[in-house]
């Protein structure tokens, strides 16, 4: 009985090994060592663009910590993204949930949600990204520094199904009000 049990185990393993032999292939002119050529990988696109603001921030819940610090969660705000590097894939309304924790210098770390309904060009969709990033006040104290990360998909329409990665970037100075923007950046794919 051992000897039959061994005998099946070793006729199934030969027949799964025998599968996977270089050229053994359902497409003949291909082996398995071949590599995915260039025009079958997703193609990344690259961008540049901004985000500008599309009306006051609104809401949103603080609770002061006995640490000092001051936790806000919920506060949403309208934006514009815009870029002409990817054929209006990326440009349109943006809809933020913002939260934040601030530390008593006035540096927070902060995160939430987005949402890009697209209507660029001939392009329509929306993706939805989740991102997080950092404030930094200036030294001198005569502005901010703001970086995001954010990595979306496209749900809907021309973008459905892609992915991509955002980085967003603000430098506002105080007394320039042409600063308070975002410099955006990143690929889809």
């Amino acid at each position: 009985m051992k000897h039959s049990n061994l005998l099946i185990l070793f006729i199934g393993l030969t027949i799964i090994f025998s599968g996977c032999s270089k050229d053994n292939s359902l497409i003949t002119d291909l082996d398995q060592s071949d590599q995915i050529t260039n025009s079958l990988k997703a193609d990344k696109i690259s961008f540049t663009g901004t985000s500008i603001p599309a009306g006051l921030p609104v809401g949103g819940d603080t609770t002061y910590l006995p640490n000092g610090k001051v936790l806000i969660k919920g506060v949403t705000a309208d934006w514009y993204d815009h870029s002409d590097s990817c054929g209006g894939m990326i440009t349109g309304p943006s809809f933020w949930t913002v939260n934040s924790l601030t530390n008593p210098d006035g540096s927070a770390k902060m995160w939430g949600k987005a949402e890009i309904t697209v209507n660029g060009g001939d392009c329509t969709g929306t993706w939805q990204l989740s991102w997080h990033g950092y404030l930094t006040p200036y030294a001198d104290g005569s502005g901010i520094e703001i970086i995001c990360d954010a990595n979306g998909t496209g749900k809907e329409g021309d973008v459905k199904g892609m992915v991509g990665k955002w980085t967003y970037t603000m430098n506002f100075v105080f007394d320039d009000p042409s600063t308070f923007f975002y410099a955006t950046d990143g690929y889809i794919k």
